[in-house]
């Protein structure tokens, strides 16, 4: 499995100095098995998001096959990131989009 090099990331700072949340938005490229190389779309755009309070993975989510376009792919990484979407909410975001 390949892994694109991007990788877009959203500090957070909640009302409480001390409570500090970090999220982490990743787009993964992947191959498909079934069609292998020959298909017309054979790459696989997935989304990895991360929750992390004080320094501890807190809370994670894998959205597989978002897309077999990458410039669309990165079109909803960037809206997730821009509305600083978390993990648990992520999924009703995609759908919305897509």
């Amino acid at each position: 499995m390949k892994q694109a090099g991007f990788e877009l990331t959203s500090k957070l700072v909640s009302l409480h100095e001390s409570d500090k949340i970090l999220l982490r938005y990743k787009l993964i490229v992947s191959s498909d098995d079934l069609t292998g190389d020959n298909a017309a779309y054979p790459d696989v755009y997935s989304i990895l998001i991360i929750k992390t309070e004080d320094g501890v993975d807190v809370e994670t989510a894998f959205f597989y096959d978002i897309s077999r376009s990458r410039h669309i792919a990165e079109e909803i990484l960037r809206c997730l990131c821009e509305s600083e979407t978390t993990p648990c909410g992520a999924g009703y975001i995609i759908y919305d989009l897509l």
